[in-house]
């Protein structure tokens, strides 16, 4: 499934929710602290509903602030939420969300990686668990070298590439790919079956020109003695 398609699916529920309908016009803006100090005033039991709560509260807050497109306060109040409760799942895949948006790949990754399952805080919430493994599966991004100019008029001097994945597949403008040739299979002579491909990495390249369905990438490294030419693999790299 095209990542491009899952994250339209998913925002689409995430802003439906109704935890999520816009608040009034009028713009709220708590002040919120930095640190949260643990009070000794209720027992145990009652202390730990109590920052539950909380942080369900701040993370329907944060959904409130997201579908206004207030991206800013909304992650305060989603990072507030898992102050409170480092678990919460609703707050910790809108954080991977913003990440995402904001083109930090690797600290989406991070947040969808910290869901765990069978947290469930409201009965109109999605599994925020499987969602964020469905966005997991799609990474890293794979795709194949299918040009060395941006055209047939193009100078091959210009040292680009184009690969056959683009918006449409979850690419983003500052992403960076390695790139890699593959060689002959590897073989368990034990069993006799082929366990893999030998893969030598040529070169790095980083995104130019971001389209729908293709990518135009500048050439930024080559390893010594290697070219890239049509059909290479490439790989997004995660940092």
């Amino acid at each position: 499934m095209k990542i491009a398609i899952v994250l339209v699916f998913i925002l689409g529920i995430f802003g439906s929710c109704q935890s999520m309908r816009p608040v009034s016009k009028e713009r709220h803006v708590l002040d919120i602290p930095q640190k949260i100090e643990q009070k000794n005033y209720y027992p145990e039991s009652s202390r730990i509903n109590y920052y539950l709560t909380q942080s369900i509260l701040f993370a329907e807050l944060g959904s409130r602030f997201y579908v206004r497109d207030e991206l800013e306060t909304a992650k305060r109040y989603f990072n507030l939420s898992i102050t409170y409760d480092e678990h919460n799942s609703k707050s910790l895949f809108a954080l991977g969300l913003l990440a995402y948006r904001e083109g930090k790949v690797d600290e989406a990754l991070k947040y969808f990686k910290m869901i765990k399952p069978g947290f469930v805080q409201a009965p109109y919430d999605i599994d925020y668990y499987l969602a964020a493994k469905m966005l997991l599966e799609q990474f890293p991004i794979k795709a194949s070298v299918i040009s060395l100019t941006r055209n047939d008029r193009s100078d091959i001097r210009e040292n680009i590439i184009v690969i056959n994945k683009g918006k449409n597949q979850g690419v983003l403008p500052r992403m960076r790919f390695k790139v890699c040739r593959i060689g002959n299979p590897i073989r368990d002579f034990n069993s006799f079956r082929v366990i893999g491909l030998q893969k030598t990495q040529v070169a790095e390249v980083s995104v130019l020109e971001l389209e729908d369905e293709h990518t135009v990438c500048k050439v930024d490294k080559v390893e010594t003695g290697c070219f890239i030419q049509i059909n290479d693999s490439v790989e997004s790299i995660i940092e």
